[in-house]
C-alpha cells in the first residue's frame, strides 16, 4: 500500500513538473503577445460594436447585445487601449495593471460568449471561441500577477 501511495505521489509530482514546464514555456514567453492580441481584440470588438450598434442589433446572432448600451462597447474599446498601454510599459506597476486587465477582460469575453448563447442556440462557434479565449485570458492574467509578485520580491530583496 505504501508503494502505491509513493507511486501516486511521484506521478502527481511528475504531472505538476510537466505542467510547470509547459506554463513557463507558454505563459512567460507568450504573455506580451497575448496582451497585445487581447488589446487588439478588445479594441476591435468594442469599436466596431460601437460604430455599428444598431446594425448589429438587427442581426439574429447579435440581437441580445442590447443588454449593453452603445457607450458600453466604447468602454470595451477603451479597455483595449489601456491593455495595450499596460503591455507596452515595462514596470512592476504596469505588469500588475496588465495582469488585472487580463483577468477582467476574461470576464468581458465570458460575457460576450454568454450573450451569444442567449440567442437560443447555445452550441455555436462564437460561444466556444470567446469562451476559450476568456479562459486563456484569465490564466494569463493570473500568471502575469504571479510572475510579477516573484519579480517584486526579488527586486525588494536586492535593495
Amino acid at each position: 500500500m505504501c508503494a502505491s501511495k509513493n507511486n501516486s505521489k511521484n506521478i502527481f509530482k511528475m504531472l505538476v513538473d510537466v505542467f510547470g514546464v509547459f506554463r513557463v514555456w507558454f505563459f512567460i514567453k507568450a504573455t506580451r503577445p497575448l496582451e497585445c492580441i487581447n488589446a487588439a481584440f478588445l479594441f476591435g470588438f468594442g469599436f466596431l460594436s460601437l460604430l455599428n450598434y444598431y446594425d448589429y442589433l438587427a442581426l439574429p446572432s447579435y440581437r441580445r447585445f442590447n443588454i449593453l448600451p452603445a457607450w458600453g462597447w466604447g468602454l470595451v474599446a477603451a479597455f483595449g487601449v489601456v491593455q495595450l498601454l499596460a503591455a507596452v510599459c515595462k514596470s512592476n506597476r504596469s505588469n500588475q495593471a496588465s495582469g488585472l486587465i487580463m483577468i477582467f477582460s476574461g470576464c468581458i469575453w465570458f460575457f460576450i460568449a454568454a450573450v451569444f448563447s442567449a440567442n437560443g442556440v447555445t452550441l455555436v462557434t462564437a460561444v466556444s471561441t470567446y469562451g476559450i479565449w476568456a479562459v486563456a485570458m484569465l490564466f494569463t492574467g493570473y500568471d502575469i500577477l504571479t510572475i510579477n509578485k516573484v519579480i517584486a520580491k526579488k527586486t525588494a530583496s536586492q535593495l
